[in-house]
């Protein structure tokens, strides 16, 4: 029979997967806000880019999540998925300021690649926390509402970018990103709970028959 993994203190699973999903909601808007903003990345005349150009820096930060979920299964064996989660929030946060401050378009690809790693990263780690708290009954419907934030942030980055991106230009808008900072890691860090995996007991091994125990004792002649 298998264990329930066990978590330090108590939170109710709903919290858990309201923090999740703004933490995917986040997610879905940084991904998505480099295609809503490349009109404005395109008019940019210092870096006179290229419609190529700038569609392989926006590729770069889909390579940064493939290497980013990958990398989640590993390390949240070692650190925790609070931990992990906590990280990759943090990550991805910081690393669209720096995308936002990126003085070149060299910078900007590695800038993005870096916050893909984040992007892919919080994802998995956030189903499984999802699974983890939720009732056996409850779980594919909590883990679907937690991930249509993806979309959701998608349709919140295009909202933005036409409604304040003229005021706010590209920069302005990939830095609303990082505003994760304030809004959703202090919640984050009071809400999302620590496990505690709790070791497979081992079956019993089995216990010979009194017949038979009794015959092996036996010489062979005795039979």
């Amino acid at each position: 029979m298998t264990r329930r993994p066990a978590t330090r203190g108590f939170t109710h699973p709903y919290a858990v997967v309201a923090v999740c999903f703004a933490a995917i909601v986040y997610d879905g808007y940084d991904l998505i806000v480099y295609g809503s903003t490349m009109p404005y990345l395109l008019a940019y005349e210092p870096w006179s880019l290229s419609r190529t150009e700038a569609g392989a820096i926006g590729s770069y930060a889909l390579l940064g999540m493939f290497f980013g979920a990958i990398l989640a299964g590993t390390l949240t064996d070692r650190f925790g998925r609070r931990r992990l989660f906590l990280g990759c929030l943090i990550w991805y946060s910081v690393a669209m300021l720096a995308v936002a401050a990126a003085p070149n378009p060299e910078l900007l690809g590695v800038f993005r690649f870096i916050a893909g790693l984040g992007f892919g990263g919080v994802a998995p780690v956030a189903i499984a926390l999802v699974i983890e708290v939720a009732k056996a009954h409850q779980k594919n419907l909590l883990n679907a509402l937690m991930l249509s934030g993806l979309p959701v942030g998608g349709v919140v980055a295009a909202v933005f970018a036409l409604a304040f991106g003229r005021d706010l230009g590209f920069r302005g808008l990939w830095a609303l990103g990082a505003t994760a900072l304030v809004l959703v890691v202090p919640v984050a860090w009071r809400v999302i709970p620590e496990t505690a995996h709790t070791p497979e007991p081992h079956p019993p091994a089995p216990r010979p028959k009194e017949g038979l125990a009794s015959c092996s004792a036996c010489p062979p002649w005795s039979h």
